[in-house]
């Protein structure tokens, strides 16, 4: 069961990865071409649109997993993240419709966004709630894997169709390739997803806890409001890392630094798996130390080595997929425990909800906009400012997980009939 619901956040993480991915060649189908760099940039801002769903998106479908089930609330956010890629992949140009082109990739992105923050709250609890408490980092570390096996699925087919296609094939019709492959995935991932039946520790919260309305749900939420804060803290530096080292790099690579496109998608995909092979032993880390060390190592060492591996992202390929794969392995320590860690800071009958806000404003405010940030900086010539920006924000989460309390084997069967 729980391989089968990792398997589809894989599908809903390749889904919202594509857009990133191949941002360089589809950016003139839908913006002015005369102009690259712009058109590159307004593709970007579309991305960063569709995180500004994804609260409305966690808060909506984060209430359907306490009050009616996390299965129900994985099986919508799988339709609407699938359907999304489908229509992208269908839509007409700029030059067949006009700015309209523009205005109906950004809905689906926006319906992308909504979709992917209820998929990340449902599936995070799903995942730590299936595990066995002495364990519960191995199988958080799961999540992350799926997560990014939907990456290099995106960055695979990069670099296949960048292979074999020519830059003006891929940037005229092949880009379409992937999101529509993402919309058919998308029906067998709710296949895999019907069979699944909700957690012991949801059914339990369920009998014992009366039904609530979402206020009073909300109530309860904010007795936890510490909880929440902190899940904002240690999301802040984590997932501008993230989104900027696992999504943004090999494009900031090829449109920023000039680097090819073919050799770099290849040298990305190397250090992807890199960072799959270091997940699952981060999470066995936790599961001995606790969670709190874990992130504390990722923190740390992002912000001390954020100037020397900004400086190797080139265009020469090998220099940028070792950079990306030295940041992705500090990385792995926090992202491999996070699903368990924020999960057993809450009780069971309100997790989902009290994870969904903070973690969707937090990816949507710091994730979303770093391959937009990141981008202009660097055709300002000021790209060193980002990297300011994202050591704050890493010693911002290094000072959260060194003050919060150690979850670690938290008993949630135990947690839900108190």
């Amino acid at each position: 069961m729980l391989l089968r619901s990792v398997a589809g956040v894989a599908l809903e993480y390749y889904d919202f990865t594509v857009f990133a991915t191949f941002a360089p060649f589809f950016a003139s189908q839908f913006f002015v071409k005369e102009d690259n760099t712009a058109a590159i940039l307004s593709v970007l801002a579309v991305f960063a649109a569709g995180f500004l769903a994804r609260p409305l998106g966690a808060v909506v479908l984060g209430w359907v997993a306490d009050s009616v089930g996390r299965k129900r609330a994985m099986i919508t956010a799988m339709l609407l993240t699938a359907g999304a890629s489908l229509v992208i992949g269908v839509l007409p140009s700029f030059e067949a419709i006009g700015p309209a082109a523009a205005v109906l990739l950004t809905i689906a992105r926006i319906v992308q966004g909504f979709g992917h923050g209820g998929e990340s709250t449902s599936a995070y609890v799903f995942v730590s709630e299936l595990a066995p408490p002495s364990r519960r980092g191995r199988y958080s570390s799961l999540y992350p894997i799926a997560l990014m096996l939907g990456i290099i699925s995106a960055t695979l087919l990069g670099a296949i169709l960048t292979s074999v296609l020519s830059h003006d094939a891929v940037s005229e019709w092949g880009w379409r390739i992937p999101f529509l492959l993402g919309g058919v995935l998308g029906i067998f991932a709710l296949v895999l997803r019907r069979s699944l039946r909700d957690s012991d520790a949801f059914e339990q919260a369920q009998s014992s806890h009366p039904k609530i309305s979402a206020r009073e749900r909300w109530g309860v939420v904010w007795q936890h409001r510490t909880g929440v804060l902190r899940v904002l803290g240690l999301t802040a530096g984590m997932t501008v890392a993230y989104y900027f080292w696992a999504v943004n790099a090999t494009t900031y690579a090829i449109s920023a630094k000039g680097a090819d496109p073919s050799h770099t998608f290849w040298a990305s995909l190397a250090a992807q798996a890199a960072y799959l092979c270091v997940l699952p032993l981060w999470g066995r880390f936790s599961d001995r130390f606790g969670r709190r060390p874990n992130y504390m190592i990722a923190s740390g060492m992002l912000a001390v080595l954020a100037f020397p591996l900004s400086l190797l992202l080139d265009s020469n390929a090998l220099q940028t997929g070792i950079a990306i794969g030295i940041a992705l392995c500090f990385l792995a320590s926090a992202t491999s425990v996070e699903p368990a860690f924020f999960s057993e800071l809450f009780p069971t009958h309100v997790r989902a909800t009290a994870i969904a806000l903070p973690l969707a404003i937090g990816i949507a405010l710091f994730g979303g906009t770093a391959p937009y940030l990141s981008t202009w900086l660097s055709s300002i010539g000021k790209g060193w400012l980002f990297t300011v920006y994202a050591i704050v924000l890493a010693l911002i989460t290094f000072t959260v997980a060194l003050k919060s309390p150690e979850v670690a084997g938290k008993n949630f069967e135990s947690d839900s009939t108190s």
